[in-house]
């Protein structure tokens, strides 16, 4: 069963690096360097239930998207693990490299993913797999 916990880990972790961004406003390349947080995923506040089952479940507690200066880019998502009546913390850490061109914005992971898309001065979302995440700077 944690199995399945971390193979759901895992997806969710992948749709944060391999979903689509998106937003209205478009900022020159010089403001997308930041850090933003994610706040909700498919409209729900964190902490994020992942996967459950009858022996233990899994929650996203924090995710921190960094996008440097230098074109790297790193995301941290911190994650629970519970069941039995006992509980576990971790983190996830991937890493890659960003462009910008026009507002538009393009992430690479250092493992082959890619996603793309625009954020404002304060929000970036990102859609894949049937999530939609928002990040706030």
């Amino acid at each position: 069963m944690r199995t399945r916990s971390w193979a759901a880990l895992g997806l969710l972790g992948f749709l944060l690096l391999a979903g689509c961004a998106r937003d209205v406003s478009a900022p020159e390349s010089a403001t997308v360097p930041g850090i933003y947080h994610l706040t909700t995923v498919n409209g729900t506040a964190l902490p994020y239930l992942v996967q459950q089952d009858a022996a233990s479940r899994v929650d996203v507690t924090e995710s921190v998207l960094t996008l440097n200066a230098d074109r790297t880019w790193s995301e941290v998502v911190a994650y629970r693990v519970s069941g039995g009546g006992s509980a576990s913390t971790g983190t996830q850490m991937t890493i890659g490299t960003w462009a910008a061109m026009n507002g538009a914005v393009a992430l690479t992971s250092a493992d082959g993913f890619t996603s793309s898309g625009a954020v404002s001065r304060t929000l970036l979302t990102l859609i894949g797999q049937g999530f939609t995440m928002v990040y706030r700077r």
